[in-house]
């Protein structure tokens, strides 16, 4: 995102950085492991591989694979449906509004996935009055980061629009 916002880069060179990223910090996360795990403990390597447990991991792999291949066909599916029925222009502009409003849906979902392990640990000890107090914050908190989002898009949506995609595409609430 700093790439567009400064100006220096497409659309295409973001997609690249990201695709980038993991691939150079793999190595030193990999590195950094193995220095705060102590000598002997080989994290990659033929030596320690298993093919029972390979092959008991496997399937759950594919399968959590698959999530996520029916996520990406579900965020671009319509884009592609689109594609066939209405302009380019028209396609870039639902992309554009559609990426602007999952910011707070991304949001939402950073508070509700962060009290998943608390929320699950407090119904394993069976702490009901614990449970529903975590529930009630994180709902308020949810609740509160929608209205400040929907208020921020209704007095800003147009300045951000036109920071994010100049002036090629036309902004209309």
């Amino acid at each position: 995102a700093v790439v567009l916002i400064i100006g220096i880069g497409q659309p295409l060179h973001v997609a690249v950085i990201e695709c980038l990223i993991p691939l150079l910090f793999f190595p030193l996360v990999i590195f950094h492991l193995n220095k705060i795990m102590g000598d002997g403990v080989v994290l990659l390597g033929r030596r320690h591989f298993d093919p029972i447990i390979f092959r008991q991991a496997f399937s759950p792999s594919v399968h959590f694979l698959l999530i996520t291949l029916s996520q990406a066909i579900m965020a671009q599916g319509i884009v592609l449906v689109l594609a066939g029925i209405v302009s380019p222009v028209k396609i870039a502009l639902f992309s554009s509004l559609r990426t602007l409003s999952s910011i707070f849906l991304k949001s939402v979902n950073i508070v509700s996935h962060a009290s998943w392990p608390e929320l699950t640990r407090l119904s394993a000890i069976a702490d009901i009055e614990g449970l529903t107090r975590l529930f009630r914050a994180v709902t308020r908190a949810t609740f509160l980061i929608s209205f400040g989002f929907i208020f921020i898009v209704s007095c800003l949506g147009h300045a951000i629009f036109r920071l994010w995609v100049g002036d090629n595409l036309v902004y209309d609430h």
